[in-house]
């Protein structure tokens, strides 16, 4: 597991690692927080099943809150994202039989972790003494709180169909043809935080074509409060055991990878991004004494879906309200859900029940024979049940979940790590769940991202050699496909920094190959070039072929406070089964992954400055220039000509 953290780490971007005067090598914030969220985002948008933004967020955090690893739990060092089950017990065994980890270089030793995993955990970790800093009062704390203010936007250049003049014959005859406000995106967001006691949030954010405000979401969270582990209020996460029954947010790793495979549920958590639809809004509570917590939590909101017939046909997750339909549909439905979960947790196991309750204030018309049978049945009332159990065993870990709703249907699943000394990890996955099984806040590992209808398998490998090199293989059964999902890579290391991976992986119909260099000439210089080729069935199973390529290079300042990147990138891929996608860096909490579909040229540029202490701005320009077609986008997005040109902007003040 801890290899293929690595490898998450170094297979896209170059050179977050930097050596100092005295040969201290250093991660940068922003740097390594883009490599890891590179990687991330390209499998997300695959999926196109998380919220990229929240991933970003999750990081950041991570690196403004270093976690004290010398006072923090098993569980509290699990919570990490990077963290595996194994490394925490390794980590808290040390501890017991050799004193506290003083440096990341003592890390290094620690069963689990090498130099290179410690250099990249080091940015979110605090070694200070477990004794020291005792805790504070509340109120006392509050001094150590940290304040964040953060607005983005980003518009189209050229204008789109949605934003033309419109007659008032046609607007009467068609009143979705045109947009209802101004184009652009705007987000704007306020964060206060006292690290490890305290978090407040305050999120807007329009999509282009919606008024100002279309959403507001505000979030509060207070933790370790005596028996108190977690109170949470406004809009808020719930994540335990594998998530057949409570995971609605994004999770850190969703690749066919062994990294993917076991999830560690934080909890009750507050949210901060932007989805209109994902999180619950109310309040929760988490008590905690001993091997023993508890967690409760009441939720009532609104959301998107299209009501027909004194009824919800179907549940809207764009978040888009600019036109007139799109408008009346927003917060249609409302949902009230209530449910918990009761953990005991020991050095190496951890057991727990989780619940939700849920009832939609219309019934279901839509056109689902299961969800038409369920409305008969039980109205407009809902419910699923669940019990998981993670334990290790010398280097093995084992996790499973087996959950049921309300109907009697059941969904199920159970895998196991195992990570040997020598660089070695294997991680298998098995999943069964009911055609009826129904579990509208989970978040399991899916295929196709519903938990319904599914029944496979997952095994990866991966081997690192002692020179750093990695070998991964992975493969997915699923028995409702005739084939297969297999994919390999290798990825060599040289002057210290530098990568070369090679990816050959199946995709849908086809096939795809990649090679990507990571070139790092000086700790302020990065060159990164790809090449991808794709073959899949197109028309009448004909056999087609696109490719890719594109070179980018990084500049960094001395002293770090300004840093800008640029690409130009060439695609042929002539039909929609050859697309390729590829992640670009974009703004601080922003991501783009672009489909790259037809012939042309798209290149960008990026430049961040430090102006002041504390205050960041981030710009980007990139356009896209076809050669096979006379507009761009589709319906309301359309633009004439065959290019396209989107500018962000981004300011953050922290004080």
């Amino acid at each position: 597991m801890r290899r293929g953290i690595l490898f998450l780490l170094h297979i896209l971007c170059g050179g977050f690692l930097f050596c100092q005067n005295a040969g201290e090598i250093k991660v940068k914030e922003e740097e390594g927080l883009e490599l890891l969220f590179t990687q991330i985002a390209e499998e997300l948008e695959r999926t196109g099943e998380e919220n990229q933004a929240y991933l970003a967020e999750i990081l950041e955090e991570l690196a403004e809150n270093p976690v004290k690893i010398n006072s923090a739990s098993v569980a509290g060092l699990e919570a990490i994202p990077l963290f595996t089950h194994f490394m925490a017990i390794s980590v808290r065994d040390y501890i017991r039989d050799f004193g506290e980890i003083l440096s990341l270089y003592e890390l290094a030793a620690v069963p689990g972790f090498d130099l290179r995993t410690a250099l990249i955990l080091s940015r979110i970790l605090d070694f200070s003494p477990g004794s020291a800093n005792p805790g504070k009062g509340f109120f006392t704390s509050l001094s150590d709180g940290r304040s964040q203010f953060l607005t983005r936007g980003s518009v189209y250049l050229e204008r789109q169909k949605g934003y033309t003049p419109v007659t008032a014959g046609e607007w009467q005859k068609n009143s979705d043809s045109r947009y209802l406000y101004p184009p652009g995106r705007l987000y704007a967001q306020y964060k206060y935080t006292v690290p490890g006691r305290f978090k407040f949030a305050l999120t807007t954010e329009r999509d282009g074509g919606e008024k100002i405000g279309d959403y507001i979401g505000a979030s509060f969270q207070l933790d370790n409060a005596g028996i108190f582990q977690t109170i949470v209020a406004g809009d808020f996460t719930a994540r335990f055991g594998q998530g057949l029954v409570l995971w609605n947010s994004g999770s850190l790793f969703t690749s066919l990878t062994a990294p993917a495979f076991a999830k560690s549920g934080t909890g009750l958590s507050a949210y901060t991004s932007t989805d209109e639809n994902i999180s619950f809004r109310g309040a929760g509570v988490s008590l905690g004494k001993g091997r023993a917590a508890l967690s409760l939590f009441l939720s009532s909101r609104e959301r998107d879906a299209r009501i027909a017939d004194g009824g919800y046909t179907s549940l809207l997750n764009t978040g888009l309200h600019n036109t007139t339909t799109t408008l009346s549909r927003r917060r249609s439905l409302g949902i009230t859900a209530a449910g918990g979960n009761l953990t005991l947790s020991g050095e190496h196991f951890r057991g727990g029940v989780t619940f939700s309750l849920y009832r939609y204030s219309h019934p279901y018309t839509g056109r689902d024979s299961i969800l038409l049978n369920r409305q008969a049945r039980f109205g407009n009332l809902g419910a699923n049940f669940g019990a998981d159990l993670l334990f290790m065993k010398g280097r093995t870990r084992y996790f499973s979940e087996v959950a049921t709703d309300l109907a009697g249907s059941l969904a199920a699943l159970g895998g196991f790590t195992f990570a040997s000394p020598s660089g070695f990890t294997i991680s298998g996955l098995i999943r069964s769940y009911s055609g009826e099984y129904i579990s509208p806040f989970g978040g399991a590992v899916s295929h196709s991202g519903k938990m319904r209808g599914e029944h496979g398998a997952n095994l990866s490998a991966a081997c690192v050699t002692s020179s750093g090199n990695n070998y991964t293989l992975w493969c997915e059964w699923l028995l409702e496909e005739a084939a297969p999902r297999w994919g390999a890579e290798a990825l060599f290391r040289w002057r210290e920094f530098s990568t070369l991976s090679l990816k050959a992986a199946s995709r849908e119909g086809g096939v795809s190959l990649r090679a990507h260099a990571n070139i790092r000439s000086s700790a302020r210089f990065s060159f990164i070039a790809r090449g991808e080729a794709v073959a899949a069935a197109t028309e009448g199973d004909t056999l087609g072929t696109g490719w890719l390529i594109y070179a980018e290079s990084l500049l960094r300042s001395k002293k770090g406070r300004a840093d800008c990147s640029a690409r130009i990138g060439f695609f042929n891929t002539p039909h929609w089964n050859l697309r390729i996608y590829a992640y670009e860096r974009d703004v601080l909490y922003g991501y783009s992954v672009p489909v790259l579909y037809g012939r042309g040229v798209r290149w960008y540029f990026n430049l961040h400055a430090e102006l002041l202490r504390g205050v960041d701005i981030w710009l980007k320009f990139s356009r896209s220039e076809y050669l096979d077609r006379d507009k761009t986008g589709e319906g309301l997005d359309q633009m004439p000509g065959p290019s396209s040109t989107e500018l962000k902007a981004e300011l953050r003040i922290r004080f």
